[in-house]
C-alpha cells in the first residue's frame, strides 16, 4: 500500500513537471500552487481566564517565642518536630523570687483590706453620732425659740378677755357685798337684825374687796406681759441652743475626715491589688505557653541555661502548617480583576504529580514602595502537611469562566490590517473571517462571532494566507 502511494505521488510529480514545461514552452503563466496548511475543528466547550503566579510557600502562622523574664530555665518540654497545642506549657523559668513577691503582695493586700474595714466602721459610727447630736440640738433650739416668741408676744386675746371677765365678776361680787352690808347695818341700827349678821356681811364684803383687788392685779399683769428678765432668760436659752447646734454641726468635719480615711484606705487596697496583679503577671511570664497550635521548628534553650528577659532571649520557633501561603506581586491592571476567595490551581515543584487547590486570601491595598505592584496572598489548606515552607509553588488564579462557548486553538488567530482574523477551510480555499474575540489563554481563544462550531480553522500555514487562496490540508 505504501509502495502504491509512492508511485502515485511520483507520477503526479512528473505530470506536474511536464505541464510546467509545456506552459513554459507555450509562454502562459502556471497556476498558483496550493498552500499546505493544518486545520482544527472549532468546538463548543468551557474556557477560563487565569493569571499565572509564582512564589515560595510560607507557614500561615510562624512565631518565635522570646523570654519575658530573666532567670534559669527549670524545664523545657517539646523539642524540634514535636506537635504542640495552643496554650500548652513549653518552658518554665525559676519562680522562687516571683513566689516570694506574690506572698508579700498578698499580705499587704490583707492588711490594707483590714484598714479599710476599720475606716468604714469608724465612718458609719461618726455619721450616726453626728446625725443624733444635730437632731437633738435642732429640737432644743426650736423649743427655746418658741418660748421666746411666746414671751415676746405677751398674752393672747383670749387670756386678756378671761382676765377682764374675772375683774367684772369680782366687781359685781364686791358691789353686792357692799349693798348687803349697808342694808344689814341699817336694820341693825333699827334693831331688826342681830349684830352677827352684820359682822358676816362685813366679812363677805372684805373678801369680795380682796378678790376684786386680786382680779385687777392679774388683769394688769396680763396686759403688761412677761417681764424683761424672763425675756432675757429665754433669749439666753435660744443663744445657748444655737451654740449647741453649731457644735453638733461641727461633727460634719469629723465625718469628712472619716470619709477621707476611707478613701485613703481604699486607695491602699487598690494599690495592693495592683501590686499583687503585677507579681502574678511576672510569675506568669516565667511559664512560656504556645500562642498557636503547630510544630516546634527550633528550640534554642535547654534546662539549666540562663535567659535574659530584657534582651528577649529567643527560646522556640513554632509554625502552624495546617495552612500555607505564598505572596504574589500583581500589577495594578491585574489587581482590578482579583478579589478574595478566587480559586487558584497550585503546583509545587517538589510534588510534581499533585495539583493543590488554593484561594486568594488577602489583597494588600497599598502598592509596594518604588513600584506599582501590589502584594496578594494565596492560601492553601494543608491538612496532610505535605506542603512545607520554602517549597516553590506555581499558581493559576482563576479570573473568569465562560461556559458552552465556541473556542479554537490560539494559533488560529492571526492579524490582518491590525485586526484579528481567522481562516476557515472551505472546498479547498481559505476563507477569511473577522471574528469577535472573547477570553484567550495560551492554548485556546473564545470566538464570540464569525465561526460556527464544527468548522475547520487553519492553525498552521496561515501566516501569509489571503482570502480565497487555494489550500492543501495536511
Amino acid at each position: 500500500m505504501m509502495r502504491r502511494g509512492l508511485i502515485l505521488l511520483m507520477a503526479a510529480a512528473c505530470l506536474a513537471a511536464g505541464c510546467a514545461r509545456r506552459e513554459a514552452r507555450s509562454g502562459q503563466p502556471a497556476a498558483p500552487a496550493a498552500v499546505a496548511v493544518e486545520v482544527a475543528l472549532a468546538k463548543v466547550r468551557d474556557i477560563k481566564s487565569t493569571l499565572p503566579t509564582t512564589g515560595a510557600l510560607e507557614a500561615y502562622e510562624d512565631v518565635v517565642l522570646s523570654a519575658e523574664a530573666s532567670g534559669r530555665v527549670d524545664w523545657a518540654g517539646p523539642g524540634e518536630g514535636d506537635k504542640v497545642q495552643r496554650g500548652q506549657v513549653l518552658v518554665r523559668i525559676d519562680t522562687r523570687e516571683s513566689d516570694d513577691q506574690i506572698a508579700q503582695a498578698e499580705a499587704s493586700l490583707t492588711a490594707a483590706g483590714a484598714r479599710l474595714n476599720e475606716a468604714r466602721k469608724g465612718l458609719k459610727l461618726q455619721e450616726v453620732q453626728t446625725s443624733t447630736q444635730i437632731e437633738q440640738a435642732r429640737a432644743g433650739l426650736t423649743a427655746a425659740q418658741k418660748r421666746l416668741e411666746i414671751l415676746q408676744k405677751g398674752a393672747r386675746p383670749q387670756e386678756l378677755q378671761v382676765a377682764q371677765n374675772v375683774v367684772l365678776q369680782a366687781e359685781a361680787n364686791h358691789n353686792n357685798a357692799q349693798k348687803q352690808l349697808g342694808r344689814l347695818d341699817q336694820l341693825f341700827q333699827q334693831g331688826a337684825v342681830p349684830e352677827n349678821q352684820v359682822d358676816a356681811a362685813r366679812a363677805q364684803f372684805e373678801v369680795a374687796s380682796a378678790q376684786l383687788a386680786s382680779a385687777r392685779q392679774q388683769l394688769s399683769l396680763t396686759r403688761e406681759g412677761a417681764r424683761k428678765e424672763e425675756i432675757e432668760a429665754a433669749q439666753s436659752q435660744v443663744d445657748q441652743a444655737s451654740q449647741q447646734l453649731r457644735v453638733a454641726r461641727a461633727g460634719d468635719a469629723q465625718v469628712d475626715m472619716r470619709r477621707a480615711q476611707v478613701q485613703t484606705a481604699a486607695a491602699a487596697v487598690t494599690q495592693a491589688q495592683a501590686a499583687l496583679g503585677l507579681a502574678r503577671t511576672e510569675r506568669e511570664k516565667r511559664t512560656v505557653r504556645s500562642p498557636i497550635s503547630g510544630v516546634v521548628i527550633d528550640r534554642m534553650v535547654d534546662p539549666g541555661e540562663s535567659v535574659m528577659g530584657m534582651a528577649g532571649t529567643p527560646m522556640l520557633r513554632i509554625a502552624n502548617i495546617d495552612s500555607v501561603y505564598f505572596k504574589v506581586d500583581v500589577s495594578e491592571l491585574d489587581l482590578t480583576r482579583l478579589r478574595p476567595g478566587q480559586s487558584v490551581d497550585v503546583k509545587v515543584d517538589g510534588i510534581p504529580a499533585r495539583l493543590f487547590k488554593g484561594a486568594v486570601d488577602k489583597i494588600v491595598p497599598v502598592a509596594k514602595p518604588g513600584s506599582r505592584d501590589f502584594v496578594v496572598h494565596v492560601k492553601i489548606e494543608n491538612p496532610s502537611h505535605r506542603l512545607r515552607p520554602g517549597m516553590f509553588a506555581r499558581g493559576e488564579i482563576l479570573l473568569e469562566v465562560r461556559r458552552n462557548t465556541v473556542v479554537v486553538p490560539a494559533e488560529a488567530i492571526v492579524s490582518r490590517k491590525g485586526s484579528p482574523a481567522v481562516f476557515v477551510a472551505e472546498s479547498g480555499r481559505a476563507r477569511m473571517r473577522r471574528p469577535k474575540l472573547g477570553l484567550r489563554d495560551e492554548v485556546e481563544a473564545q470566538l464570540l462571532s464569525g465561526v460556527e462550531p464544527g468548522e475547520r480553522v487553519v492553525i498552521a500555514g496561515n501566516e501569509a494566507l489571503s482570502d480565497g487562496d487555494k489550500i492543501s490540508v495536511r
